[in-house]
């Protein structure tokens, strides 16, 4: 047993026929939770599956929860959980490179969760002394050979962060022990959802407009009380998952392909965002 789990899950799909309902984005998550917070999280989610009336051993989906007439309450609950999450976000319209869309390689899921479990090392540079456990939702045998090959390589790099002692394992989200991988599927979901409505969201266009005030000379004009709750923002919920790491914002638990798509979702870094 580790002193840390890292449950990954993503969320989206590799296809490229957005007329045909491929997802615009394709998110890969890691939640990372101390050993001794295992049961408070499975109680949090025991609870997000009572007011769905679903039963403890059901699975449960974030593409069941954002259509669910109690979501804003199961929303909420996100503040209770005790870990970390990183995200790797790829906007697949905005994405120029043509293998790594290619729905042929599988390069897009096994990059993608390969980036969410490397977030490890930013998590855990000033004590490399601790063992995770990696747990993933099961994959195609090709894409799990993927995602060894490339963190075989990440281990080889000469990168000053390194990854901390780790176990890797592939499971089944609804297996006794794994349940945690839900909450993956959650961070993962609601993280597409928002970021692939922040053009037909009124709400979100608020953000996109105003909160570049932070990043110039002009802060004193900073109109954040007139901003929408955030109720209508449910990814504000999970804001504190994000900033549970050594930098204390999303600057580093939220990264994006391509990268410069990021300066537009500034405003999740604001410590008025809670």
């Amino acid at each position: 047993m580790g002193d840390y789990y890292m449950f990954v899950d993503a969320s989206g799909d590799d296809g490229l026929k957005f007329d045909k309902g491929s997802s615009l984005c394709y998110v890969a998550s890691g939640v990372i939770v101390h050993k001794d917070d295992i049961e408070h999280n499975i109680t949090v989610l025991g609870l997000i599956k009572q007011l769905m009336g679903a039963k403890a051993k059901d699975e449960i989906k974030y593409s069941k929860v954002r259509r669910h007439p109690r979501r804003v309450e199961i929303h909420r609950l996100l503040k209770d959980i005790k870990g970390s999450a990183y995200s790797f976000v790829v906007f697949k319209r905005l994405t120029e490179s043509l293998l790594f869309l290619n729905p042929a390689t599988k390069a897009l899921s096994s990059f993608s969760h390969v980036l969410a479990i490397v977030s490890m090392a930013e998590h855990f540079k000033k004590d490399s002394s601790v063992t995770v456990q990696v747990v993933i939702d099961r994959m195609k045998e090709t894409e799990e050979s993927a995602v060894k090959r490339l963190l075989i390589e990440y281990d080889l790099s000469e990168r000053t962060e390194k990854l901390p002692n780790h176990s890797i394992s592939y499971r089944d989200s609804k297996a006794e022990g794994y349940e945690l991988i839900q909450l993956a599927d959650i961070v993962s979901g609601l993280t597409r959802s928002h970021f692939e409505n922040h053009n037909s969201s009124e709400a979100l266009s608020l953000f996109w407009r105003l909160c570049p005030l932070c990043f110039g000379p002009n802060k004193v004009l900073c109109k954040r009380k007139r901003l929408p709750s955030a109720d209508g923002c449910p990814l504000f919920f999970a804001l504190p998952l994000y900033r549970n790491n050594p930098n204390a914002n999303c600057l580093k638990s939220l990264t994006y392909e391509p990268s410069k798509i990021g300066k537009h979702f500034r405003y999740l870094y604001c410590p008025k965002m809670k």
